[in-house]
């Protein structure tokens, strides 16, 4: 096991022992509690793991959300009618899926599947009163972004928020893209198949764009999920044409970009660009890699992402801390440093530190980079990130000598 994916099995494990502990001390009362997993094999085994942990002393029930009509109030109230121990007991966990398969895109000038289940949920927290449970919503990390900015007011009654992080894959998770191929007549894919191939997917694409023409819109995410396969090739398998496999990831998200634009899917397009920038990046095309970054980083400050935008900003410190302009470098992370303080997020304002500390060692500032990476140290020990308080230590120690 590398050290990454040790990482992220130990920052699952305390993000699940904290949604535990919000399951057992918040009983008989209403506990909004947000959980985002992007991959559906580790959220299955996660709702499994805990169904199994809290029965028999709290009852555990799951619902799915309905993607024609997605009111959580109405789900839960129907699982009430159904289910009359509830009407007695007070003590019970609701889990609720089903978000993932709810699509984005508009259609005749409707409400998206998306947009209704945002829409109801920003009128649903005076409703769900009525019930006194733990509420368990899965959502995908995209979902999360929207939630917040366009139901506020559901989002304010949460509990807690527990993000579990996905392990690597060569593949793509069929759950990202079976809501999409199971609304093509002629295409058909067999449920109980985890993954889907990089070959399978160019056959899909490829009957699609004949059948449908190639402004279909659900091709967007089909051209983006095969480029993060070719993406994901480059990591983790021997290739021989390295750079033909990263113009293929590059051509496919600009066909996904492209349509992304047309069809003002602002999550899914600023996600392809900041794909899109870091494979620029891995090749030295700095320039092309910062006019992607600007362009996500104008799209999440039009929707209030505001972690997103600190994520852009140390983006755009790293690459020109590449190509030299350190004071520029400088710049971009202290901006990303301010907003991780306004919202509170460590991890961010951490990385933030590190990476001031080396870009004012490159200049050789050596006292400013020791005070960096000194705070840098203290926020990565407080979030009991080892790995990461040994490379500061590193760091420290190489600046004393």
């Amino acid at each position: 096991m590398n050290n990454e994916t040790s990482s992220i099995i130990d920052q699952n494990e305390r993000e699940y022992e904290g949604l535990i502990v919000s399951l057992e001390a918040n009983q008989e009362r209403l506990n909004i509690l947000i959980c985002v997993c992007d991959q559906e094999k580790l959220r299955e085994e996660i709702i499994d793991r805990y169904s199994k942990e809290l029965e028999p002393v709290i009852p555990c029930y799951r619902i799915d959300l309905d993607q024609k009509e997605p009111s959580l109030r109405a789900a839960i109230a129907s699982l009430v009618s159904r289910k009359p121990e509830l009407l007695q007991s007070k003590n019970a966990v609701i889990t609720t899926t089903g978000v993932e398969k709810l699509h984005s895109i508009e259609w005749q000038q409707e409400k998206s599947e998306l947009d209704k289940f945002f829409g109801y949920l920003q009128w649903t927290r005076e409703g769900l009163r009525e019930f006194p449970y733990s509420i368990v919503l899965w959502v995908t990390s995209t979902v999360e972004v929207n939630l917040r900015k366009k139901s506020p007011d559901f989002w304010s009654w949460r509990k807690g928020v527990f993000r579990f992080i996905s392990p690597p894959s060569n593949f793509l998770p069929c759950q990202e893209i079976l809501p999409i191929l199971q609304s093509f007549d002629e295409i058909t894919i067999d449920k109980d198949i985890p993954l889907i191939s990089r070959e399978d997917l160019l056959e899909l694409i490829e009957q699609i764009e004949v059948n449908k023409g190639k402004k279909e819109p659900r091709l967007a995410s089909l051209y983006a999920s095969l480029a993060k396969i070719y993406t994901l090739r480059l990591l983790n398998l021997p290739l021989s044409d390295y750079r033909q496999e990263q113009q293929l990831a590059i051509e496919y998200y600009q066909k996904a970009i492209n349509l992304q634009k047309e069809l003002n899917l602002e999550l899914d397009l600023v996600a392809s660009l900041d794909s899109l920038a870091d494979i620029y990046y891995s090749r030295g095309e700095y320039q092309k890699a910062i006019k992607s970054c600007q362009q996500s980083l104008a799209i999440k400050g039009e929707m209030g992402d505001r972690v997103g935008e600190a994520k852009s900003y140390i983006g755009l410190g790293n690459l020109y801390s590449s190509l030299r302009e350190y004071q520029k470098a400088i710049e971009f992370y202290q901006q990303s440093l301010a907003i991780s303080r306004e919202i509170g997020d460590r991890g961010g304002e951490a990385k933030s530190w590190f990476n001031l500390g080396f870009t004012y060692y490159k200049l050789k500032r050596i006292s400013e980079a020791k005070e960096a990476f000194l705070q840098s140290r203290e926020l990565f020990q407080a979030l009991e990130l080892a790995a990461k308080v040994q490379k500061c230590d590193q760091a420290i120690r190489r600046l004393e000598t």
